[in-house]
């Protein structure tokens, strides 16, 4: 872990304020997740693995789309989705369930921590190691969207509560950008 760089709250607050300041002028949701990308990745070892508008109904996945309500950024490992949202349909991902409820950021790691889930009840860690994601930060944004970060290496030690705060925020502007 000591060969893992740990940006200064300043330069991540730096370059994420200029990002927010020029999200009007994306075009498009991929662009918007790339300039995110580029920050995150360059600065945190963090990938953007994308966004989602959680439907009004409970789990109802039948109204998500691709495009629609759930962007993905292209640094995520092509088949996840579709595996994910086939186990998602029989079984809600407890990170998913989180996500509508909660009002910060959370790892993946922190949630298996606290829930202790056994056998079936971890298919989201077991799919997301399958592809090579070790820990993924969840921002829930005003109870209707998530914006998710992924990482090769665990987070909650890793990331201050600083370098959270301000992946938080840098979420929070692109649900709303995404959102208009």
């Amino acid at each position: 872990m000591a060969n893992i760089r740990r940006p200064s709250d300043a330069e991540l607050a730096s370059e994420l304020l200029q990002f927010t300041t020029s999200l009007d002028q994306l075009e498009t949701p991929q662009d918007v997740l790339d300039g995110l990308h580029k920050i995150t990745n360059q600065l945190c070892q963090l990938s953007v693995l994308g966004a989602l508008l959680f439907p009004v109904r409970w789990n109802d996945w039948s109204v998500i789309q691709k495009g629609k309500t759930v962007f993905l950024h292209k640094s995520l490992p092509e088949a996840w989705w579709d595996e994910y949202v086939e186990m998602s349909q029989k079984d809600p991902a407890p990170g998913a369930m989180m996500a509508r409820l909660a009002l910060a950021p959370f790892t993946m790691t922190e949630t298996m921590r606290m829930l202790e889930p056994v056998g079936l009840d971890r298919w989201p860690q077991e799919l997301a190691l399958k592809y090579g994601m070790r820990d993924s930060l969840s921002c829930p944004v005003g109870g209707r969207w998530v914006v998710v970060y992924w990482s090769k290496n665990v987070l909650c030690e890793r990331l201050t509560q600083k370098n959270r705060a301000l992946l938080f925020m840098g979420a929070t502007f692109v649900a709303i950008r995404l959102q208009k």
